[in-house]
């Protein structure tokens, strides 16, 4: 694991190293994306995965998070945890953009620039995020739509602004849990990241892993702490 993850900081170093200040000096409010998405976006109406089975519900009976791919796309990964919180202090963590510095590890900044107010079905934001890590930073740009009836959090770049990595969505599902509904969380997650060019698939595929599991983790434990 530690190799890998040494493969994947090199790769990023290498990528994001022509600029002295680190930072890789491309993402602008001003200037749009280079394209209107490459990834197909997540559906908040298609569920994530079917059917936990009992080797899941066990690994998640440890509170450790369970691991797997998405049902309709293989190719995506899947994160599963329970989390001892309802699912609206799950769903209010994950919706507090403007807080992501104070949460999520390795952000560096965050803010909401544009939010649509809730209509009683969904809520849109508009968000800023400058992560870093071993000396750089890369600068990205959230477009995070709440859609109430499904529970549900859909995401993908804001391809108005020019962002640093190529492109990203994500997915997150909170359902109260099936053994406490009032008092816990089972959470799903699945994200996929498009790094750019210079970035092998492999090392691609282990961030976007790396990244859900990371997720999940900062969200249980903030929603946990909240919720004491």
């Amino acid at each position: 694991m530690n190799q890998i993850l040494s493969l994947v900081l090199i790769c990023l170093s290498v990528l994001f190293s022509h600029r002295s200040d680190a930072s890789t000096g491309v993402s602008s409010l001003q200037r749009p994306h280079s394209h209107g998405g490459k990834l197909r976006p997540f559906n908040p109406t298609e569920a994530l995965i079917t059917q936990l089975d009992t080797s899941a519900l066990q690994i998640l009976g440890t509170g450790k998070p369970y691991k797997t791919f998405l049902s309709m796309d293989s190719k995506r990964v899947l994160v599963v945890q329970d989390v001892y919180a309802s699912p609206d202090i799950v769903l209010d963590r994950i919706l507090d953009y403007g807080n992501y510095s104070k949460m999520a590890p390795q952000t560096l900044e965050s803010e909401v620039y544009r939010r649509t107010p809730f209509d009683g079905s969904s809520e849109t934001l508009w968000s800023r995020l400058r992560a870093g890590m071993r000396g750089f930073s890369m600068q990205f740009f959230v477009k995070a739509t709440f859609h109430h009836a499904h529970n549900s959090i859909t995401w993908t770049l804001d391809y108005t602004k020019e962002s640093d990595i190529d492109d990203a969505c994500g997915h997150w599902h909170v359902e109260p849990h099936p053994d406490s509904p009032g008092k816990m969380s089972r959470v799903y997650y699945s994200v996929d990241m498009v790094m750019g060019p210079k970035i092998p698939k492999v090392v691609a595929s282990f961030i976007n892993k790396k990244a859900a599991i990371d997720a999940t983790k900062w969200v249980k434990k903030f929603s946990e702490l909240h919720a004491r």
